[in-house]
């Protein structure tokens, strides 16, 4: 594909919307990384003019096509299957080693490592959640995109990561010690006996024995770490 920026708008003239979802449809069907790279810069220096220029209009036209390039160069490197060093694990949404297929396309296209690691987070981000940042108003910018993709990653890699023994406990345990707490701020332990039954009571007795031994071996499990 052939990329022409030649019939994108001036600050004077042209339909800003027809540009926009021209560029987008063609931003789709490319297949090559160094094509959407070349979409980014002259997107970016388009911005640059804009801002000089002082359009809204031209700035918000930019930003979008500069976010959708640099996604869709992170979705065609994503696509990439990386290797893995040995002894090391691939993270998420990263680069893997210089020898692999995914970082020798980076820099073929002529992209640093740290553009690598911003094209690939942006397309981490979930498509509607992209959809509604970048159609705002005032579209979110390429780094603020960014950090919503690493964010997404790290909480992706933490969901599928293997759990230790007892971290349903622990989950349980650090809910239930919250709202324990928040209900002892206030609540008045003679006025919740008063209204107890005798068969009540000695129920209750026995419940708080056991609870207060285990919260007393927990403290002592915590204090000790």
């Amino acid at each position: 594909m052939s990329l022409d920026m030649s019939n994108l708008p001036s600050t004077r003239n042209a339909k800003l919307p027809s540009v926009y979802v021209e560029a987008k449809a063609a931003l789709e069907k490319c297949q090559q990384v160094d094509e959407c790279k070349s979409w980014a810069d002259k997107a970016a220096a388009l911005a640059s003019y804009a801002r000089q220029a002082d359009d809204k209009s031209l700035l918000t036209t930019a930003v979008r096509i500069q976010a959708r390039a640099i996604r869709r160069c992170g979705e065609l490197l994503r696509a990439i299957e990386p290797t893995k060093p040995p002894g090391k694990k691939i993270g998420m949404g990263a680069p893997t080693d210089l020898g692999s297929a995914r970082k020798r396309a980076a820099t073929s296209a002529g992209l640093s490592r740290g553009q690598q690691v911003q094209a690939e987070r942006v397309a981490a981000v979930p498509s509607a959640t992209f959809e509604r940042a970048v159609e705002a108003p005032k579209p979110a910018t390429v780094t603020k995109l960014a950090e919503m993709g690493k964010k997404q990653a790290k909480a992706r890699a933490y969901l599928e990561s293997e759990k230790p023994p007892g971290f349903k406990d622990a989950t349980h345990t650090l809910g239930t010690l919250n709202r324990l707490a928040e209900f002892a701020r206030t609540a008045n332990t003679a006025e919740i006996v008063a209204a107890m039954s005798k068969h009540e009571r000695k129920y209750a007795l026995g419940n708080a024995v056991v609870a207060a031994r285990w919260i007393a071996r927990l403290i002592s499990h915590l204090r000790s770490t």
